[in-house]
């Protein structure tokens, strides 16, 4: 039986990774996603990864991240050892790190992706509000993924586009573990190619 797998989406919106959610069931695995909350008080990488620590607590689970995920599951398997951590488009690449660099490498990005991404991540950014999302990038801001990986004793296999403009392929082949790019793609690759994402997750494409 395939290993259970735990998917930590990007800065507050998940619908993008629905169809990677979906080729992991297929193989048998367990897979569930750990949203944002919605409700309650904005909150920053250290209150999310708790959320996350506490659901991978004491299970034999794949975390997996993409994005700011990233941040939070770095930071969660620090509080609860995980079978394998794998990282799809690590933030923030310290070439971009603060608000108008981050910013204005998105808004790069955004000309790299389909325009029925922004259909599907508009909406949930809305619901999100931008104060929420204001915290949540201040907060990645602050917390450094290498440092976050410094204690991280797990398996680990970062993930890239090739045509990824948030974040350079020498940073991310210097955090560590099994470096993967997927060429042509950008900061968003899994809503992209799903499968790609998906086989990466579960260990079938490290190379």
């Amino acid at each position: 039986m395939p290993a259970d797998v735990v998917v930590v989406p990007g800065l507050a919106v998940s619908r993008y990774l629905e169809p990677t959610v979906r080729r992991i069931e297929a193989t048998g695995a367990g897979c569930e996603m750990v949203r944002l909350p919605t409700s309650g008080p904005p909150v920053g990488i250290p209150e999310y990864a708790a959320l996350v620590a506490d659901l991978v607590r004491d299970r034999e689970v794949i975390l997996v991240g993409h994005s700011s995920g990233t941040q939070v599951a770095a930071m969660a398997a620090r509080r609860a050892p995980v079978a394998r951590l794998v990282l799809g488009s690590p933030t923030i690449d310290p070439a971009y790190r603060s608000v108008p660099r981050v910013v204005a490498r998105w808004l790069i990005d955004g000309r790299r992706e389909p325009s029925s991404l922004g259909r599907v991540q508009f909406p949930e950014w809305r619901k999100a509000g931008m104060r929420r999302i204001a915290v949540l990038l201040r907060s990645m801001l602050r917390y450094p993924l290498e440092d976050l990986l410094a204690d991280v004793s797990c398996p680990l296999v970062t993930v890239r586009g090739g045509r990824d403009p948030l974040c350079t392929s020498e940073w991310v082949s210097g955090l560590g573990g099994v470096a993967v790019t997927l060429p042509g793609l950008p900061h968003a690759f899994p809503y992209l190619d799903p499968d790609a994402f998906a086989n990466v997750a579960l260990g079938n494409r490290c190379v």
